[in-house]
């Protein structure tokens, strides 16, 4: 156990000085490569036009409560999930009732496992408006080769694994396999905000995709 809080420790220091380098750069990235961000956008954005107008009413609905469904060894769950506010960041995320919100520093929460806090995901958001949704998505690849070390960080393909949803955009992510576990990062779009995840799992628990459900609800308070 001492081996694998040590590990995932020393994968969070990385992940963080990473991030925090990527939020250091870039409004100046934004700026010198406004241009060319504009044309990767039109590019690469979704068809607005060929969003259903009720169904961005349904999504716009976001009660107290919701019922997710994720699987874990083959075995489908459905849980209760709770709305919760982000004290730390401009979201909000409905959270199973095993798991906890909490602040890690400004602009980064934790989302934990209540019986191994080990097994977390963290979350960042940042406004579209102040920031390239290709600056981050470079920093996200770029931690993910990081953490790789020995081995090559996988790209999601498969759209089934990436976050899904109403208002969703631009879903891209990476899946390290580590000794004991998986790292998995997301990065999407929704409500404004461009959102990154990491998921950081032990493969005995096998709870990336209960991560991954509570991720796919984030979304602008």
């Amino acid at each position: 156990m001492k081996k694998l809080l040590y590990l995932f420790a020393s994968l969070a220091l990385v992940l963080s000085v990473l991030s925090a380098c990527s939020n250091g750069n870039t409004e100046d990235d934004k700026n010198e490569n406004s241009s060319e961000n504009v044309t990767k956008d039109t590019e690469k954005a979704p068809d607005e036009d060929t969003t259903d107008p009720e169904s961005d009413e349904d999504a716009d609905v976001r009660g107290p409560q919701r019922t997710l469904s994720y699987e874990v060894d083959g075995e489908t769950k459905e849980e209760n999930a709770t709305l919760t506010e982000s004290e730390n960041q401009p979201y909000s995320v409905y959270l199973l009732d095993d798991f906890a919100l909490t602040g890690e520093e400004p602009y980064k929460d934790t989302i934990y496992w209540k019986e191994n806090d080990a097994i977390f995901m963290r979350v960042e958001t940042i406004s579209d408006a102040e920031a390239d949704y290709e600056v981050v998505y470079d920093n996200v690849k770029g931690t993910a080769e990081a953490v790789a070390i020995a081995v090559e960080p996988k790209e999601i393909k498969d759209p089934e694994r990436l976050p899904q949803g109403p208002g969703i955009e631009r879903a891209a992510g990476f899946e390290v396999q580590m000794e004991l576990g998986t790292v998995t990062s997301y990065i999407f779009m929704r409500d404004g905000l461009i959102i990154r995840t990491t998921i950081f799992d032990r493969d005995e628990f096998n709870l990336t995709e209960a991560f991954s459900a509570m991720a796919e609800t984030i979304g602008a308070k």
